[in-house]
Parts: structure tokens; C-alpha cells; sequence
């Protein structure tokens, strides 16, 4: 899917009429720290703004129906955005019902109903299901010198009897694709959202042509599945899906000791229902199971893809495992359908392709990887991916390596969301290197990323999702190219969040907190002593009625730049860049767009404010310490940097 980087939408402006009253005690909630919310009073005073005036008008674009209600309220309150971000990755942490949170934040993208997470669903269908599963498998024997016992018999039997069940579901709710559309949906349209290796080296003219085929596919899309077909996977199904896992879980934990001591390794089989018990060896499982329970060794795992509405649990009780996908959609991956995979411990490989290792693409796909120093390897839609559907990645502990291409690491295409959460260790995000794309009439060459917390859609007819990257703990590296770490494209929301650790941002273009073409991007860091390096449309750019913003709350920080960033609203967009304590570092090569500058394009301008919040700072462009500053040929453009009490507005720099 080719991108025109440099094109504009040449029409409507900032708006402040629809804004809602908001009392003081809100926004300074929305800014996350006092100091921050008292920098932004002084900004504002200096550049003669009011918050009223942070908010677009929504109605000069036409709302296609895949746009998000979420996404489309904070386009009207961008401000809202770091908080937003903040509660959801702060939610339940990294508790099982996060899930639901995720659900609950993404609620349009599911075909509504009125019972969403009923207690009932449970003993309605999956335990029904279960039952007349084992009344069918009346001689479950273990092989081996293990004994009878209930807890693992009732655990199979659920989790099976919980894919079954998903199954009736989901193919009653996809009936509404004929066996045709749902064929063009798996070829070509994904070849219209799939990069190539082979178009990196195309000619401008070329690369057009392509371009106007895919739109033409993605028009096709829009008229193939209207306004009401995009919610296949009903809220009330995937909550007794999680419901009937969680069941299982549970049984599995009350197993004796001496089941995860086994040498045996294939238990039990049902090969009827395409499912299988491992015992403690190193078990070598191929094909596309329904179901495998594992009691732990190293093993070995190569996924085929599953049939449509087939779906698949997978949990690994302990061990050092590979996984390997033989194909796309493999791997931890919903397919019009449901697919988990749940590793306890052990330092894992998961190595996939297109859409796998957490993703969901007209489905729900989560992997989970409780304990251990694991590597995640993918190319495209993989590590968290979510459209038409869910895609989550969580890892709960160990130092991490996720090494993906394009499309990844919490990346949120149309009507999805993808979510990656780590909840410590110090790891390492990569995503890039593979698939070129040309810059403008440069001739430069650079790859796109589009991850880490990364969200877009489909320009012009369909509006994106929303990507989350959250990571707990740690010292962290993260690494994109062209778009990434908290940045968006055309309706879509991306955000990355890091809580705790000294961290490495390195990217080259619109990422760490840039929102481009109407579309909204955030990056939040809560403490350490952080490095962030990008060209430009970064730390914290809007363009083009886009919102991006930057706030590192606490920490020794150096920030480094060459254009486009560093608080920089660029054609009726807003550029925020908030640093809350810490002495800091700001390098920039090109003052005219860097450090709190607005610029006036299309009569209306646009909006920048730079903070730093306290510290002995340096400053390489147009900030200082201790000073408020308005750059030259900026409306609404302002840079503070101080302890607020003592400072006056009017030091500001002419």
C-alpha cells in the first residue's frame, strides 16, 4: 500500500465554535502533571491562545463508515489524548481483563448486542458444549504411567468444546460474506494493503499506477461490504471465548505436580477433533491443530493456516519453544475466527509471516507469553496487528527482541486495533529494513515501518484504527524508519507508552508522537534518562489537521532533530513537545520549523507549544533557558522553559 507522503488536503481550518466548556481541573487531568498544566497556561498566554482553540472542525471531510466513534471524539479534543492513552494502559495493568479493556475502548468494531460479558455465557453454551464433548470421548486414558486425573480431563474438554463453540458463532456471523467475497477479501484486497519488496525500485509514474489500482480494489472493498459488514466477531461471543479460556486455565492449574514430570510425550489424542495433549517431552507438532495442551519440555511447533470460522487454542506449560508459522495467518493469528496461544515459561522463538504472532484480521488473534527472554520475528501485520478485528501481543517478563518489517508492534489498520504490552525487561522493538519507499521527488530511498504504536487507514475511503505499543519496565530500544513510536496517518490513533526505564528512540520520519493527514499520535515516556533521534515530522509534529504530541514527564533527556519537530504544527495541525523535570538537551539543524514554531499556511495557521518544565537545560535553536520564546513567522507558535512562578509573560522573545 503506497502512501503520497507529500500531499495535502487543501481545504477546511482550525476551528474553536465546537469545542465543549471544560473546567481547569479537566485539563490539567488531560496534562497529566501540574507542572506541565501550569506551562501550558503561561504558553498559551504569551501566544494569545485559549484551549478552546485546540480542536478541529470534523465536518469537512465526509465520516466513512469504518470511522471509530473513539477516534473521531478525540479529533474534536486532541488534548484528551494523553490521558486517554494513559487510562487504557493503565488499566488492570496487565491482568487478564485488559483484554476487555481493549474490547470496551474498540466497542464500534464489534456487532453490538445486549449482554457484552454475562457471566451466563459460560454455562449457556461452552459448558453444553463440553459436556457432550466428553459424553462422545467416553475412554480418555492417558498414555504413560500417568493416572486418571479430572482437573486435566475438564481442561481439555473445555478449551475444546470452546473452539467448537466459537466456531457455530463465528460462521453464523460471517454468513454475511458469500464464499466469493470472502475469497476476494483474502487475495486481493490484502494485496492492496501489503507492501512489496519488488516496488521499492519503481519509478514515480510506476509507483501512481500502482496506487490507483489498489484504490480501486479498496473501492471495490467499500462497496462490497457497505457500512454495516465490518463487525464480524459479536462483543458477546469473544467474551465467552476469553470466558471459556479463562475456565480452562483454571483447570489447568489444579493439575498434581507430577503431570508437569512426565516423560511421555503425546498423551492423549483426539484426532476427530484435531486435538492433542503433550506430555513433558520434545514434542514436534505440525499442521493446524484445534487444540494442543503441552505440559512442558522444548518443543517444536510449525502452524498451517487454519480453515475460515476453524479456530485454535494453544498453551505451553513450560520449556524453552519454537514456534513457526509455514504459512500467512499462522501463528497466533484470527482469520475469520478466534485463535490464542499461551506460553508459561521458557525463552521462546516465535517466528511468523504476514499476519501472525497476535493478530487479528477479520478476527481476534492473542498471544501470550507469560515468563522468559523471548524473540519475536515477522513481516508484515505481526506482533500486536489488529484490522477488521483484534490482534494483541503481551509479554509479562524477561529482556524481549521483536524484529518485524512493516505493520507491527501495535499497529491499528481499519476497523482493528493492535496492541503489544510488555510488562518488563529491557527489550528491543525493531521494524523496517525490508520494504523501500521513495521520498517525494528526492529520489531518496527510505523503508517503511508503520509500527509501534502505529495506526492507519486507507486514503481516501476508509478511516483507521487504533495502535497501541504499552511497555512496563525496563531499559528499552526502540527502532523504526518511516512512521512509527506514536504516529498516525489518516483517521487513525497511535500511541507508545513507556513507564519506567532509561530509553532509545531512534527513528527518521514522522514518528515519536506525529499525527499526519487528519489523524491523531502520542508518545508518553514516565521516567529515565531518555535519547530521542529523528530527521523530522517528529517529538511531537501535526500536519495537515493532524495532532502530534510528546510527553516525557520526568528524567535527564536529549532530544535531537534535524526539521519538522521538536513541537511543530505544520498546515492547520498542532505540535506539542512536553518535558515535565530534568535537565535536558535540544538539538535542531533548521530553526524555521522546530521548537515551538506554528506555521501559517492556508490563512488559518497552526498550533505549537514547547515546554520544558524544570532543570538546567541546553538548547541548539530557538529556545533558551528560562525563557518564554515566540519564533519568527509563527501566529500560534510559542516555546516556554522554566520554573512558572517566576517567570513573566513578558519575556517573551520578539
Amino acid at each position: 500500500m503506497r502512501k503520497t507522503i507529500l500531499t495535502a488536503f487543501l481545504f477546511s481550518s482550525l476551528s474553536v465554535a465546537t469545542f465543549s466548556q471544560v473546567s481547569d481541573s479537566t485539563y490539567a487531568k488531560w496534562l497529566l502533571t501540574p507542572e506541565i498544566k501550569r506551562g501550558f497556561d503561561y504558553a498559551l498566554s504569551a501566544a494569545k491562545l485559549t484551549y478552546k482553540d485546540f480542536t478541529f472542525r470534523t465536518d469537512y471531510w465526509e465520516i466513512d463508515s469504518a470511522r471509530l466513534t473513539n477516534t473521531n471524539h478525540l479529533m474534536f479534543n486532541p488534548l484528551q489524548v494523553p490521558y486517554n492513552v494513559l487510562q487504557n494502559a493503565s488499566s488492570d495493568k496487565l491482568e487478564f481483563r485488559f483484554i476487555e479493556t481493549i474490547i470496551r475502548l474498540a466497542g464500534d468494531i464489534f456487532s453490538t448486542d445486549p449482554y457484552r460479558f454475562s457471566g451466563n455465557l459460560y454455562q449457556d453454551h461452552i459448558e453444553a458444549r463440553k459436556q457432550d464433548l466428553m459424553n462422545k470421548t467416553k475412554n480418555f486414558e492417558l498414555k504413560g504411567k500417568l493416572k486418571y486425573d479430572y482437573s486435566l480431563k475438564d481442561a481439555f474438554f473445555v478449551l475444546l468444546g470452546t473452539t467448537e463453540q466459537a466456531k457455530e458463532w463465528s460462521t453464523f456471523f460471517s454468513l454475511k460474506y458469500k464464499k466469493e467475497e470472502i475469497e476476494f477479501i483474502q487475495n486481493r484486497f490484502v494485496q492492496a494493503i501489503l507492501e512489496d519488496t519488488s516496488e521499492g525500485g519503481l519509478s514515480v509514474d510506476q509507483q501512481d499506477s500502482i496506487q490507483k489500482h489498489e484504490e480501486e480494489t479498496t473501492r471495490e472493498f467499500v462497496t462490497l461490504s457497505g457500512p454495516n459488514r465490518y463487525n464480524l466477531l459479536p462483543q458477546l461471543f469473544v467474551g465467552a471465548f476469553l470466558e471459556g479460556l479463562n475456565r480452562g486455565l483454571a483447570s489447568l492449574r489444579n493439575m498434581p505436580k507430577s503431570y508437569l514430570e512426565a516423560e511421555d510425550e503425546i498423551i492423549w489424542e483426539d484426532k476427530q477433533h484435531s486435538a492433542i495433549i503433550g506430555g513433558t517431552g520434545p514434542n514436534h507438532y505440525k499442521g493446524d491443530y484445534a487444540l494442543i495442551i503441552d505440559l512442558g519440555g522444548d518443543d517444536t511447533y510449525e502452524l498451517s493456516r487454519r480453515p475460515n470460522f476453524e479456530n485454535q487454542i494453544i498453551i505451553d506449560l513450560g520449556g524453552n519453544d519454537k514456534y513457526f508459522a509455514l504459512e500467512d495467518y499462522a501463528l497466533a493469528c484470527g482469520n475469520f475466527g478466534y485463535s490464542m496461544l499461551i506460553d508459561v515459561a521458557g525463552d521462546d522463538l516465535y517466528q511468523g509471516k504476514n499476519f501472525s504472532v497476535g493478530c487479528g484480521f477479520f478476527g481476534y488473534g492473542f498471544l501470550w507469553d507469560q515468563a522468559g527472554n523471548d524473540t519475536y520475528i515477522g513481516d508484515q501485520f505481526t506482533q500486536g496487528a489488529g484490522g477488521f478485528g483484534i490482534g494483541i501481543l503481551k509479554d509479562d517478563g524477561g529482556n524481549d527482541r521483536y524484529q518485524a518489517a512493516r505493520a507491527s508492534q501495535g499497529f491499528g489498520f481499519v476497523r482493528g486495533v493492535g496492541a503489544l504490552l510488555d510488562a518488563n525487561g529491557s527489550d528491543n522493538y525493531f521494524a523496517g529494513g525490508k520494504y523501500k519507499e521513495l521520498i517525494g521527488l528526492s529520489g531518496e530511498i527510505r523503508y517503511m515501518s508503520e509500527s509501534q504504536g502505529y495506526a492507519t487507514g486507507l486514503r481516501p475511503d476508509l478511516s483507521g484504527g487504533m495502535g497501541f505499543l504499552f511497555d512496563y519496565d525496563g531499559d528499552d530500544s526502540y527502532n523504526v524508519d518511516m512512521f512509527g513510536q506514536g504516529s498516525s496517518y489518516w483517521w487513525g490513533l497511535g500511541a507508545l507508552v513507556d513507564f519506567k526505564g532509561n530509553d532509545r528512540y531512534l527513528a527518521q520520519q514522522y514518528a515519536q508522537g506525529a499525527g499526519v493527514h487528519m489523524s491523531l499520535g502520542c508518545l508518553v515516556d514516565s521516567s529515565g534518562n531518555d535519547f530521542y533521534f529523528s530527521k523530522g515530522v517528529s517529538q511531537g509534529c501535526g500536519h495537515d489537521l493532524g495532532a502530534g504530541m510528546l510527553f516525557d514527564l520526568s528524567g535527564n533527556d536529549n532530544y535531537v532533530a534535524t526539521d519538522g519537530s521538536q513541537a511543530y504544527g505544520s498546515a492547520n495541525g498542532f505540535g506539542i513537545l512536553a518535558d515535565g523535570a530534568g535537565n535536558d538537551g535540544y538539538y535542531v539543524k533548521d530553526k524555521s520549523n522546530t521548537q515551538g514554531v506554528g506555521n501559517p499556511r492556508r490563512e488559518y495557521g497552526s498550533i505549537a507549544v514547547f515546554l520544558d518544565c524544570g532543570g538546567v537545560d541546553h538548547y541548539d535553536g530557538n529556545g533558551g533557558e528560562n525563557r518564554i520564546w515566540k519564533p519568527e513567522k509563527t501566529a500560534w507558535g510559542v516555546g516556554v522553559d522554566g520554573e512558572f512562578g517566576a517567570l513573566d509573560t513578558a519575556q517573551v522573545k520578539k
